[in-house]
């Protein structure tokens, strides 16, 4: 019983945790794409090889650069969605999460 109990919580802390995407947009409560808010939080990203891109009528913020960088490739590269979903917030997003495609770590 302990370790059913374990697994579900690391199983629940493991499906929140922050990774690296290639393409993200922020939301409105309903779920739909809040592309003002997008355009703000993808300028607020300390990442510099970024753009905003239109894909299907949608405002994303697109990853342009390399995943791997740095000496021998160790630097991982790339959108993270929990700065994303901070930067939504901050920038008047009224959905839960940002919305990320593409994992690339």
């Amino acid at each position: 019983m302990k370790l059913s109990i374990v697994s579900a919580l690391l199983f629940a802390a493991g499906t929140q945790a922050c990774a690296l995407y290639q393409m993200c947009h922020c939301t409105n409560a309903d779920g739909t794409p809040d592309d003002a808010a997008t355009k703000i939080a993808c300028k607020a990203q300390g990442e510099e090889a970024k753009e905003l891109i239109n894909v299907d009528g949608v405002q994303k913020c697109h990853f342009t650069g390399d995943a791997r960088s740095g000496f021998l490739r160790f630097d991982k590269n790339g959108l993270d969605n929990c700065s994303v979903r901070e930067a939504c917030t901050a920038a008047g997003a009224l959905g839960e999460d940002s919305n990320c495609a593409g994992k690339l770590h």
